[in-house]
């Protein structure tokens, strides 16, 4: 059988699959996806181009996405928690993890050239309280050094801060409030 006429037949499947009983209501027909399944052609090897140039275009649309969900939350709360900022415990370098979040941040600012932001920088409270203040303002500094460099973002639409322990949004009684307390957020100026 050619691909041709298996795509007709999941198409027919595919149509059979829901049916609506006499109330309104969509019943399964028992055993149709898998008939479905079985049919339907195998996904192509991974170093197929075309499997190569899907997965680049899945990934570009996702990265735009992200961007677009920042400006989207960003601009109706005025602020956003970042959620795929990454540091060492103790540190402000970023975490090669954090790479496509910087991203999206810098592709919001690139579609949108009057927006400026300040990058804050919150902490947990273990530890000296000068030394807390010294590391959030390094790791909004990160942030900020990562979206000049890599992406050109001029720094006259940013502003690095700082605030240590001083707004928690989560018990530092326990690692997992400790960890939401550890984090970046953007602020509208």
């Amino acid at each position: 059988m050619d691909n041709q006429n298996k795509v007709v037949i999941i198409l027919i499947l595919f149509s059979f699959v829901f049916i609506t009983n006499i109330h309104g209501q969509v019943e399964d027909i028992p055993g149709a996806a898998q008939e479905m399944e079985e049919v339907a052609p195998a996904e192509p090897p991974a170093s197929s181009p075309a499997k190569k140039s899907a997965d680049a275009y899945t990934s570009a649309t996702q990265e735009i996405d992200k961007a677009v969900l920042l400006y989207q939350e960003l601009t109706a709360n005025g602020h956003v928690i970042l959620e795929n900022i990454y540091f060492d415990k103790g540190k402000a370098e970023l975490e090669m993890e954090s790479d496509s979040c910087i991203k999206a941040i810098a592709e919001m600012l690139t579609d949108h050239p009057k927006m400026k932001i300040y990058i804050v920088s919150h902490t947990d409270n273990k530890g000296h309280m000068i030394n807390q203040m010294r590391l959030s303002q390094q790791r909004a500094a990160a942030v900020m050094s990562a979206l000049t460099d890599q992406y050109h973002i001029d720094m006259d639409r940013l502003f690095a801060s700082g605030v240590g322990p001083m707004c928690p949004i989560a018990t530092n009684e326990t690692e997992q409030g400790r960890a939401k307390n550890n984090r970046i957020e953007l602020v509208l100026q």
